[in-house]
């Protein structure tokens, strides 16, 4: 039997019941409080906010705690520039992270940009919404990148075939069962269309 599912546009809720799990890496005693403050005020679901002031102290807790989302400043007693940031990504390479700092310009924007940095943003810009709104997207992508990875894992420990398709009918995952019930490989069928009918959210099952 094959189970075919077809995706959902967003199947994730920021209001999940685990508190969202946030690194602040700044050595600015009163930025700190200034960033708590503000994270606080718009608290929807609980935030767990652990703050560290250099880079060493933020590997080494980044190594050995979950975390959704990392805020740091690029100037640090012990960092400078973008190598804050290719340290945590070294670390952990899907964490989504967040640049706070008073020295923004298109270099370091760009730089930012290639290591999959989520947002570049003046600290002078903290009371304004954007941080806030920065940060909540940021917590969204980390939930479905988090949700899709415990989707992956169930659906490679199912005894079933199980290949995901999106509104157009064309495979974006495929289970190794699946694989073995079409002698295909995973190149071979994912973004290829299966041809069948099925509607978002539905569950079909082929018989044979």
């Amino acid at each position: 039997m094959v189970n075919t599912t077809t995706s959902r546009t967003s199947i994730f809720d920021l209001d999940s019941a685990r508190p969202v799990r946030a690194l602040l890496v700044e050595d600015n005693v009163g930025d700190v409080e200034l960033t708590a403050e503000y994270l606080a005020a718009a608290d929807r679901s609980g935030i767990e906010l652990a703050a560290v002031h250099t880079l060493k102290d933020a590997t080494h807790w980044l190594s050995t705690n979950a975390c959704d989302v990392a805020i740091l400043d690029l100037n640090l007693p012990d960092s400078q520039g973008l190598g804050t940031v290719q340290a945590l990504r070294h670390v952990d390479p899907q964490v989504a992270l967040i640049v706070l700092t008073s020295s923004v310009d298109e270099a370091i924007r760009r730089g930012a940009s290639e290591l999959r940095v989520s947002d570049v943003i003046d600290k002078g810009q903290l009371r304004d919404g954007l941080f806030m709104a920065s940060f909540l997207h940021a917590v969204e992508r980390s939930r479905a990148r988090e949700q899709v990875q415990q989707l992956k894992k169930l659906f490679a420990e199912s005894p079933d075939a199980i290949v995901v398709v999106d509104r157009e009918g064309r495979v974006k995952y495929v289970n190794s069962q699946a694989l073995s019930f079409f002698e295909r490989s995973e190149g071979d069928l994912v973004d290829e269309r299966l041809h069948f009918a099925a509607r978002a959210g539905d569950t079909v099952e082929l018989r044979v």
